[in-house]
């Protein structure tokens, strides 16, 4: 009796709730995007740390940064990953990256003893993150501070407290704000959307390995 017609008034319901979904989503896509963004990006609170870690890759801001955090008195040291070396560096066409992070850093004003080289052929955030655990080692510190652009925070701060697990180290990662885009508006750039899409990629594979 009543037990049909209020289940196909349930069914109904959900029939129309369902079709008006895709309606919501295109309508309120941009909060949404934006959410996701906010969601993502990690930028920890600063605090006085052992060490600065530069990353490899993106040698326009990420040496640039730790050169301010390490003026601010944040730190007193700033490690600069040892990537990998390719064939134009062998046949000296072009200099190393590490040495190019090295000399911005000493443009920057910063001092020789102020500046150390981790890792050795790294070619992976991984690979960093267990090059700085062998310096953490032998070079007693509480925090470290890893600045980075926006979508590769997420995944610098899995990838490192997964391999620095067991030492008594706190991770802090900082956004590095982009000159070119808006991580908040990320689906208006090429840049943007190619960098965040690939950054949930990578995070999956690490996830899923």
């Amino acid at each position: 009796g009543t037990t049909r017609p209020s289940r196909r008034r349930w069914l109904w319901r959900l029939v129309i709730l369902l079709s008006l979904l895709p309606v919501a989503l295109f309508i309120f896509r941009h909060p949404i995007m934006t959410l996701g963004a906010r969601l993502w990006i990690v930028n920890d609170p600063l605090e006085k740390a052992g060490a600065v870690v530069v990353l490899g890759g993106h040698m326009d801001s990420r040496p640039f940064a730790a050169a301010d955090l390490y003026k601010r008195g944040l730190a007193p040291v700033v490690l600069v990953a040892e990537t990998e070396i390719g064939p134009a560096v062998e046949m000296q066409l072009v200099p190393a990256e590490v040495e190019v992070s090295t000399a911005i850093l000493r443009k920057l004003g910063l001092p020789d003893s102020a500046v150390q080289k981790f890792g050795g052929a790294v070619t992976s955030t991984r690979d960093e993150a267990q090059g700085v655990r062998r310096w953490l080692e032998q070079h007693p510190a509480t925090r470290i501070i890893i600045p980075t652009d926006p979508f590769h925070t997420r995944r610098v701060r899995y990838i490192f407290e997964r391999e620095i697990k067991g030492l008594p180290v706190r991770i802090i990662v900082t956004s590095i704000p982009s000159k070119r885009y808006d991580p908040l508006q990320w689906w208006k750039w090429e840049e943007s959307t190619i960098n965040f899409q690939n950054e949930i990629i990578k995070l999956a594979h690490y996830w899923l390995h």
